[in-house]
């Protein structure tokens, strides 16, 4: 991580104004757990390019990694707004706000847009493991969770993704790794 921020650093220097390099800049550092930076890139670029959705759906993945959960479904939604075919990240981007403010109904639909539009992609069925064990929903959660482990099978509830080590909020990546162990086990 260190180098694609010394990259993207580079990339700034060269272009300071630019808008998708403050966005990736935002999210590195976000990744790095280096929240006030990251929001901080993350807001200068959509001052820049406030109609960029790319810009926005990112600041609302970086709120997202900052606990800020209201704010950032708002951004992402902001973000769908600006584009008339959302990408399939920013989905997940928005169903992450939701679940994570404890929407689950509404995340699970996003999620499943998500989905729909790249089915091999891990995270939206994590995140989807989370929504359907907190709703009780057992049935769905195990079937999520062979979704998921038949793309990722070396996933177990004590080893997620490195990236979920980044959140401010600390609760979700418990929840998230709870879920999966309740999805997996054969008594609940």
């Amino acid at each position: 991580m260190a180098d694609a921020e010394r990259y993207i650093r580079i990339a700034s220097a060269i272009e300071p104004h630019n808008a998708d390099i403050l966005s990736y800049l935002g999210v590195i550092l976000a990744l790095q757990s280096r929240h006030d930076e990251s929001l901080a890139a993350s807001q200068s670029a959509t001052e820049i390019d406030p109609a960029n959705s790319d810009v926005a759906g990112s600041l609302a993945a970086v709120l997202n990694f900052s606990g800020d959960y209201e704010r950032a479904e708002k951004v992402a939604r902001r973000a769908m707004g600006l584009t008339p075919q959302p990408p399939c990240w920013l989905y997940n981007v928005l169903g992450f706000s939701l679940l994570a403010a404890n929407h689950h109904r509404e995340s699970i639909a996003e999620f499943q847009k998500c989905i729909a539009m790249s089915p091999r992609w891990n995270s939206p069925h994590a995140h989807l493991i989370t929504a359907f064990v907190e709703l009780g929903e057992l049935d769905s959660a195990r079937e999520s969770a062979r979704s998921l482990l038949e793309l990722e099978p070396q996933l177990t509830p004590d080893r997620l993704w490195p990236e979920f080590t980044a959140f401010r909020d600390r609760t979700y990546p418990e929840r998230a790794s709870n879920a999966l162990r309740i999805a997996l086990s054969e008594n609940h």
